[in-house]
């Protein structure tokens, strides 16, 4: 049996240019280890921790299909809209850390990259309170993975010159 995965996904082509027509949204087929039946061999960026209906308590998050697909080395994870996730809306959104952390110990910092929601739309706090959050709201990033998450992963997927 397998299970089709709709997530929001950026294409990301070997140029480092991203695929305009792909968008929006992509399907993983997986079985039920969470094995890729069907995908896509360029580099996936998988939007706002793949929007996650976080529980208040473990396992965390309702499904761990995001987890499951830590196994390939494709696949990236934007580490945005925690306040789209969170079920009390307070900053820093302490609700949704047991799972952030649950997608930092599988994908890595090398895996993750800064963003943010949409401004006005689905973005309710300042770019510098979004900055904050990753710079020192976070417990378990580590200070050496900053600097990756807030832009040289990017920069590397990318293909952006510094």
């Amino acid at each position: 049996m397998t299970t089709a995965i709709y997530q929001p996904i950026i294409a990301v082509e070997d140029d480092g240019t991203i695929d305009t027509d792909w968008f929006q949204s992509y399907v993983w087929n997986v079985d039920a280890d969470g094995n890729e039946v069907e995908g896509d061999p360029r580099d996936d960026v998988i939007d706002h921790l793949g929007r996650p209906n976080i529980l208040p308590s473990a396992p965390w998050v309702e499904s761990d299909y995001l987890l499951k697909l830590a196994r390939y080395p494709n696949v990236w994870v934007k580490f945005t809209e925690l306040y789209t996730a969170s079920k009390t809306k307070q900053y820093p959104y302490k609700d949704v850390h047991p799972f952030g952390q649950m997608v930092y110990d599988k994908f890595g910092p090398r895996r993750l990259l800064f963003g943010t929601g949409m401004v006005g739309v689905t973005r309710p706090i300042p770019l510098a309170d979004e900055l904050r959050l990753i710079r020192e709201d976070i417990p378990f990033f580590a200070e050496r993975d900053k600097e990756w998450i807030l832009g040289r992963n990017a920069a590397k997927i990318w293909k952006w010159k510094g």
